[in-house]
């Protein structure tokens, strides 16, 4: 039987998230970590066999921190160098993630179509790409939880995520 899982961040304290993880196949919550950072976006977004949020460090520094399902385990995923999208991400009120043809994304909802890239191989900082005009549309689907395979929503403001896998 596959297992499905419940994860659950909170704020601890500031700049500290504490997550625990709820498997459908055990019926038992686990304390999977804690991450020094504060949740900025709430809905994960599924890449990678990871969930994947932006959150602020504590110099308010936007960072997209990663959960990989199948290891229980947080990274820090590089982002885009260039200028623009440092920019932003560090002062826009929108930076969003998503997925784009199974890459991740990140996005300012505010100035689409501009400003939008994609990771095109996983985890590796120099592989983000801006992605054409045209070429989005349909596409970023995925991002509002259109995937059949996955189904995400925000439970209240007091908690980061829950996702059903």
């Amino acid at each position: 039987m596959d297992d499905y899982k419940v994860i659950v961040g909170f704020m601890k304290g500031d700049y500290v998230t504490c997550f625990h993880v709820l498997s459908l196949k055990s019926n038992v919550w686990k304390h999977v970590g804690e991450v020094n950072y504060c949740h900025f976006s709430s809905i994960g977004v599924l890449c990678n066999g990871a969930l994947h949020w932006l959150m602020l460090d504590i110099n308010e520094n936007m960072v997209i921190i990663s959960f990989d399902l199948s290891e229980n385990k947080f990274n820090e995923i590089p982002q885009p160098d260039d200028v623009t999208c440092q920019y932003f991400m560090g002062r826009s009120e929108c930076p969003t993630l998503g997925t784009i043809e199974d890459c991740l994304c990140v996005f300012d909802q505010e100035w689409l179509p501009k400003n939008l890239r994609k990771m095109k191989d996983y985890n590796v900082k120099g592989s983000w790409e801006m992605v054409g005009h045209d070429d989005w549309g349909i596409r970023v689907m995925s991002y509002i939880g259109c995937k059949n395979r996955s189904m995400e929503f925000d439970l209240t403001s007091r908690y980061i995520m829950m996702y059903i896998s």
